[in-house]
């Protein structure tokens, strides 16, 4: 039968509990059958003297038999007509002897049951219990036998419940043969049943402590029904996150180490120049000096940028709310980006078509700004445009960032707000900026979309539920 029966198993309690409820129905079932079938066949035969004696007591009324005496003058006859092969009848006295008996076991018997005392007292009753005489079961049904409202005498019918004793005794011994089949079944069922539950639960079992040793290319069958099937997708779908969350860490070490040796390197290189030059050559040591200021500054962004990750992660940032202007914020990052830009011959420009407020944390925002700006130049070629607009709709305050950059294939646009995720690996960048701006605007409680089209530029799209506008004054208008 497969694997042991354990106690404090599943398995066993399964089985256990189908016992136990099978148990108490046939208990239930079979006490109530019990009683239903004692009373119909005792009840039957009760009726069935019953009626014999209402059926005497007319005949012997249409005798005109008025009293003691000639009751027991009348007695033989009487007998004669009303006995069956079926019962045995008696005629007895007020004095509880046998007058007369169709058995032939006459002879001033005297009857002290319970029945024919009742009889005396003109009551019908029937008794049941043990001939002394054939040492078999009876059923006794006595009937006053009333002339002129006084009793005179007691009829009585008598049949043996041996025959009905032993089909009573057949039908309980079949009964309780077929509630061990019963049980038997539902032994087999509960048993097969408490298999097909706990088989599948011991290989999750094992597969997930194999899991837990590290080895996440074990599938699990996910065809089994109902939460069992679920719990079987539930385990693959863990592993499959597992591995991912590996393969994004590993990502991450690789990203960050090669992000922070590059800067690492170059203030190393131009520490050594410096100790090992002439420091009398200023043009050569301003130049070292910048370069090791602009690494560490990079290296600053870095650390902050990840962070801010941490931070965002572990759901630890909390914004300082105020009543802001977008287009303030706007105005203060293109300011600082301006020189920067130029540089790199793009031109940064910007389109107000609204001036909303929005409640926000100006800080968080300008950080949004500032990544999807810094995203928008490290992919924009020289000589092409970068569109920072500001609109509104009915509820809601709009701003975009628009380049004529390289642009995102559909393949990588649905993965670029991934943390670590980097669409061109050779880019500087942990490939958390778009991961950063969708936590701060999903506290902000807006929304950021992203179209783009492969050498045609990239329009990220941010909307955010305006508050009350106040007039806009602007240091960088």
């Amino acid at each position: 039968m497969g694997r042991k029966l354990q106690l404090n198993s599943l398995k066993s309690k399964i089985v256990g509990h189908y016992m136990l409820v099978i148990s108490i129905t046939l208990l239930l079932v079979g006490v109530v059958f019990s009683l239903f079938m004692h009373s119909y066949y005792y009840v039957g035969i009760e009726r069935t003297l019953t009626s014999y004696s209402d059926v005497t007591s007319s005949v012997i009324k249409s005798l005109g038999i008025s009293d003691e005496e000639s009751l027991e003058q009348e007695a033989t006859y009487l007998l004669n007509v009303v006995k069956n092969n079926d019962t045995t009848v008696q005629i007895i006295d007020l004095n509880q002897s046998v007058i007369t008996s169709s058995s032939g076991f006459e002879v001033k018997e005297n009857i002290d049951t319970i029945d024919v005392q009742q009889a005396i007292q003109g009551n019908r009753s029937s008794w049941q219990g043990r001939n002394e005489a054939t040492n078999e079961r009876i059923f006794a049904v006595s009937t006053p036998i009333v002339s002129h409202d006084k009793t005179i005498g007691v009829l009585r019918y008598i049949t043996s419940i041996e025959a009905t004793k032993k089909i009573l005794r057949n039908i309980y011994t079949a009964s309780i043969v077929v509630g061990v089949c019963i049980m038997a079944i539902v032994f087999l069922i509960s048993f097969t049943l408490a298999n097909s539950i706990t088989r599948p639960i011991r290989t999750m079992t094992e597969a997930s402590k194999q899991m837990a040793q590290g080895r996440f290319n074990i599938k699990l069958n996910e065809d089994y029904e109902a939460e069992i099937g679920t719990l079987a997708k539930t385990l693959n779908y863990m592993a499959d996150e597992i591995v991912k969350s590996d393969n994004v860490k590993n990502e991450f070490i690789s990203s960050v180490s090669h992000e922070l040796r590059t800067p690492l390197t170059s203030i190393k290189g131009w520490s050594e120049t410096m100790l090992l030059g002439d420091l009398a050559d200023k043009e050569e040591t301003k130049l070292a000096f910048n370069i090791i200021s602009s690494e560490t500054n990079r290296l600053i962004g870095l650390v902050e940028e990840l962070l801010d990750f941490s931070q965002f992660q572990a759901g630890k940032i909390k914004l300082s709310l105020t009543n802001v202007s977008l287009s303030d914020i706007v105005d203060e990052v293109i300011f600082q980006y301006r020189l920067k830009s130029e540089k790199k011959n793009i031109h940064l420009q910007c389109l107000i078509q609204a001036t909303p407020f929005i409640l926000a944390d100006q800080n968080r925002i300008k950080q949004v700004l500032i990544n999807l700006i810094d995203n928008a130049m490290k992919y924009s070629p020289p000589h092409t445009k970068i569109t920072v607009v500001i609109k509104e709709d009915r509820r809601n305050a709009i701003l975009q960032v628009i380049d004529e950059g390289i642009g995102i294939s559909s393949e990588h646009i649905k993965k670029v707000k991934q943390s670590f995720y980097q669409v061109n690996a050779n880019k500087e960048g942990t490939g958390l900026g778009l991961a950063i701006v969708q936590q701060i605007v999903q506290l902000h409680n807006g929304t950021l979309r992203i179209h783009s089209h492969p050498s045609k530029g990239t329009a990220v799209t941010i909307s955010f539920a305006k508050s009350i506008q106040k007039k806009r004054e602007s240091p960088f208008s």
